[in-house]
């Protein structure tokens, strides 16, 4: 912690310690406390043992220490998550853990009927988890992190080993010996519990996928391009073995000192029956790629992989029966027992079989997979739809999403003209109306073989759509009939927007935007800055628009679509779609996560927490302060801004000002309020009793007034905490006591 936020602590202590409230209990432990407090205190003025005598006071105070990692954005589909798993390790019949994308950690102690999350206070990827016990586990992680427990997944100590690449796999062959290899050939062995790390050298730079070892001596490890090493002496040393293949390796499996499987790409498994000397190609029907599996013994195994696929064998791999097939990826497998067993991957879903891997049934999973548009008609009531033609409707402000039934395509875009009247446009030019709040839908077709794209209406009878090979149809009917237009265009065109009945603009490829001032006759094109395809454009008024695309790109235009302007050239990842719910705050998301957000106007934009590298496909404001992005694997995410706004702006406060929190102690909800007599970027933010960020509550441009944010900390144990305001020229911090 800086001096500044001790000397802050230092000085709330000073205040607690001397309040008269104390001074008149007539416990002699909280006198004696209050004595001792003082000393502390005085010490702490003189500059002496300051640190020491910080962690003394907090320990006389009782102060519970909570761990959590800062997170604005909650998820709503799947739960507890969806971000691709790629680890799983059952302790018992009953406790299990899951690993993934940056940081992710879910725990089951029910056998998997219910799953939460774990916090790991880090945004790395996590590759494999391996219990040696019911207390003792660890992970194998990104940039040569090493996680590890003593408190089953209660608290995490994290390791570095000192270098860059990844750790794909882990195992522990004793309590105190473990294996971790990854990329370029790294391979590290321990022999104290994780404690310390050593480097194992071997003659490849090869990306290692998967080990095994058949004892505390002879172990496997595999990876690209066939290559497989072994070593039975512990790892001192190791010999490459001709896999007899040249795709990458990703598991390997020995269910005895001879028979050992290896899964690869194309639908290849490759096995041994002489300790890895000789490998063979067993036929398993499939061309997927295969990235874990299990044998109960030489026979009886569970193959799995892409496309969902579980594929089992009973005789040793000779023949195979495939038992399980989605339109995901499975990364890895843990069985519990000879019956019970578990997959996990790509969306957080987590599958289990309770008959060997025969049958298998959902525990987490989607209703719906990528979710690509989405719009609020109020505060209340929503929709989302994209692939296998799902299409999801909220009436209670996203907190409950139910599946509308229809028999559809891939929907791409959805428009609503009112409560009533809403339109959804189909990747084949499929319309689809409905008249009564989604109660029925009647079909209409646009007679064009092409890609549709985006959807729009300048009135409930006039509407636009645009797609492939600078294909633009208009209805003047309500959709019933579609008309194409000759707009000379031959690029594609992936989003349409009018500004009123006259002016719209269309995007397309290489930065280009088309625009129209005769309702759709005639299309002129203007050149902007993007380096890319623009797929998605908003506008907040007549003449204020925004426009995102690839590279990160986003433009704006104060002259209604005539001129576009680059404003952030700092982002590289593709942006899907921009939104705004005014002319200051908006919206942009995309690939691998990307969340960012702006509260000027655009002039600047800021990368937002984003809780997951899924892709995100679309956003949508649910009344002022709340926000929902949609992604791939039926993603869900929530944002609600807890600023409750201007309580009283008839007047202008004097000066700034932090006010205590009412209540306080508080469970869960409390209310914060400060004043700012002039405009101001600030920020508001939640901090543990060791000066570790906890939540982010406002972090924006403010307007002048008496503001109050409701803070709710369900998520956090009991204990002391305290939220500091921070602005030019002013900083305050205050405690404020959570009790459950």
């Amino acid at each position: 912690m800086h001096d500044k936020f001790f000397d802050q602590l230092i000085k709330f202590f000073m205040i607690n310690a001397g309040k008269s409230s104390a001074g008149k209990s007539g416990n002699p432990a909280v006198q004696n406390k209050k004595k001792i407090s003082k000393k502390i205190l005085k010490n702490l003025n003189k500059g002496k043992n300051k640190m020491k005598d910080i962690l003394r006071l907090i320990f006389l105070n009782l102060i519970f220490i909570v761990n959590v990692f800062s997170q604005t954005w909650v998820w709503q589909n799947p739960l507890p998550q969806g971000n691709t798993l790629s680890g799983v390790d059952f302790v018992n019949a009953n406790t299990g853990y899951a690993a993934g994308n940056i940081g992710t950690l879910i725990k089951t102690t029910n056998a998997g009927v219910n799953w939460f999350s774990v916090p790991l206070n880090t945004k790395l990827n996590l590759y494999a988890v391996d219990f040696v016990n019911a207390n003792t586990g660890f992970i194998a992680s990104d940039s040569g992190r090493i996680f590890k427990t003593t408190t089953a997944g209660s608290s995490w100590n994290e390791y570095n080993t000192n270098v860059p690449q990844s750790f794909r796999t882990i195992e522990f062959v004793t309590e105190y010996m473990g294996y971790a290899s990854g990329d370029d050939g790294k391979i590290f062995k321990t022999t104290n519990a994780g404690q310390n790390w050593s480097n194992i050298s071997v003659t490849t730079n090869k990306s290692l996928y998967g080990l095994y070892f058949v004892n505390g001596s002879r172990g496997f490890i595999v990876g690209e391009s066939g290559y497989i090493i072994k070593t039975t002496n512990g790892g001192t040393n190791w010999t490459e073995l001709n896999s007899n293949i040249t795709l990458p390796l990703f598991k390997v499996f020995f269910s005895d000192s001879l028979t050992g499987y290896a899964t690869s790409m194309q639908g290849k498994v490759m096995k041994t029956t002489d300790g890895g000397i000789n490998w063979t190609q067993l036929l398993t029907g499939l061309t997927c790629s295969f990235y874990d599996m299990f044998f109960n013994d030489a026979n009886t195994g569970v193959v799995i992989g892409e496309g969902g696929s579980v594929i089992r064998t009973t005789n040793g791999g000779v023949n195979w029966t495939q038992h399980f097939n989605l339109p995901v990826t499975f990364r890895a497998v843990s069985f519990a027992d000879v019956n019970n067993g578990y997959v996990v991957g790509q969306g957080g879903i987590v599958y289990k079989s309770t008959n060997g891997g025969i049958n298998w049934s959902a525990q987490v999973s989607s209703p719906f997979r990528s979710i690509k548009d989405s719009k609020f008609i109020d505060a209340n009531t929503g929709y989302a739809g994209g692939d296998n033609g799902k299409l999801i409707k909220t009436t209670n402000g996203g907190e409950n999403w139910n599946i509308v039934p229809l028999d559809f395509a891939h929907i791409n875009s959805i428009y609503f003209a009112d409560a009533n009247t809403g339109f959804l446009l189909a990747d084949n030019g499929t319309v689809t109306k409905t008249t009564n709040g989604g109660q029925s839908w009647n079909f209409y077709t646009i007679q064009y073989n092409t890609h549709f794209y985006s959807i729009t209406f300048t009135s409930l009878l006039t509407g636009y759509v645009s797609g492939d090979n600078g294909k633009i149809f208009k209805t003047t009917n309500g959709g019933v009939n579609w008309n194409a237009m000759s707009t000379g265009i031959s690029n594609y065109l992936e989003d349409v927007k009018f500004i009123n009945e006259s002016t719209g603009v269309v995007s397309g490829g290489a930065g280009m935007i088309y625009r129209t001032i005769n309702a759709g006759v005639n299309w002129t094109p203007i050149y902007t800055d993007a380096p890319g395809y623009i797929n998605s454009m908003c506008f907040v008024n007549a003449n204020v628009g925004y426009a995102a695309g690839n590279s990160g790109a986003i433009l704006k235009t104060t002259n209604s679509g005539l001129n576009w302007i680059i404003q952030n050239q700092n982002i590289y990842f593709h942006l899907t779609q921009v939104v705004f719910k005014d002319t200051v705050n908006g919206y942009a998301v995309g690939s691998a996560g990307t969340i960012l957000k702006t509260s000027n106007g655009g002039a600047n934009w800021i990368t937002d927490n984003s809780i997951t590298n899924n892709s995100l496909l679309s956003a949508a404001y649910a009344g002022p302060n709340k926000v929902f992005v949609f992604g791939s694997d039926g993603t869900i995410i929530k944002y609600v801004n807890t600023m409750t706004g201007t309580i009283n702006n008839t007047e202008t406060p004097a000066g700034f000002k932090l006010s205590q929190n009412y209540p306080n102690p508080f469970n869960p909800e409390t209310r914060i309020s400060f004043n700012l007599p002039k405009a101001s970027f600030i920020t508001l933010k939640v901090y543990d009793v060791r000066g570790k960020l906890v939540n982010t509550l406002v972090n924006e441009q403010t307007s002048a007034g008496q503001h109050e944010v409701t803070y709710n900390a369900s998520g956090l144990a009991s204990g002391v905490y305290f939220y500091r305001l921070d602005t030019e020229g002013f900083s305050d911090v205050k405690k404020m006591v959570l009790v459950k």
